[in-house]
């Protein structure tokens, strides 16, 4: 009889062991699913935060933008015919160490 007794004593063990690995598997699983849910969201934010900055980037960029602002904050003039060099070893050399 008591070998009988051990024999469902070791069952009830095991079979209780089990249920409590079994447990601690689907919450390891269910936190392993929502780190992945958050971190997915979070990429998505990111991914629309590039495409945003990407579009500003074309505005802020686009040639007439640049065109006009060079105008207005840069006095450029065209080069005179003195300022313009035909043959690029006419350039001064720089001076060692500078």
């Amino acid at each position: 009889m008591r070998r009988v007794w051990r024999k469902y004593l070791a069952v009830f063990v095991l079979a209780g062991l089990s249920g409590a690995m079994l447990l601690q598997t689907s919450q390891s699983v269910q936190q392993a699913e929502d780190d992945l849910r958050r971190l997915q969201k979070s990429v998505d934010h990111e991914k629309e935060t590039i495409r945003v900055l990407q579009a500003e980037w074309a505005h802020l960029n686009r040639p007439d933008r640049l065109e006009s602002l060079a105008g207005q904050y840069l006095d450029l003039v065209p080069p005179g015919p003195g300022q313009v060099l035909k043959d690029p070893g006419q350039l001064p050399v720089p001076a060692p160490g500078a």
